[in-house]
């Protein structure tokens, strides 16, 4: 049998349920933990807490998953402390090697918005 993967996710503050990305993130980390040799960790963190929360989970796992654009600053002090662990925040930007950063666009979709509102009015 072999070891599983161990990922480790670090919410920032009381965003769940707030049906955003950190929803988005949730669900998704949900339907990871049902898939065989794969174990996860979750950390609902605190502004106070997030570089503490961010070392306390890059020292258990070799994946770190975390959202929002708030979390950028922390994870750029804490990522190139762990250069063998990967990183991953979406709705962030954090330009490092061992960071992988996910963003949406935000204006196509409030153009997108703003053209059906034309369209209906």
């Amino acid at each position: 049998m072999s070891t599983p993967m161990q990922i480790s996710v670090v919410y920032p503050g009381d965003c769940l349920g707030d049906s955003s990305f950190c929803d988005v993130l949730y669900h998704g980390v949900k339907k990871a933990k049902t898939e065989p040799g794969v174990e996860i960790a979750e950390i609902e963190s605190n502004a106070a807490a997030w570089e503490t929360d961010l070392r306390e989970a890059a020292q258990q796992s070799g994946l770190v998953l975390t959202s929002g654009f708030q979390m950028s600053e922390p994870l750029a002090k804490v990522a190139p402390e762990f250069p063998d662990v990967k990183f991953v925040i979406f709705v962030g930007a954090v330009d490092l090697p061992n960071v992988a950063s996910y963003a949406h666009k935000a204006n196509e979709g409030a153009f997108l918005v703003g053209a059906i509102a034309g369209l209906t009015s």
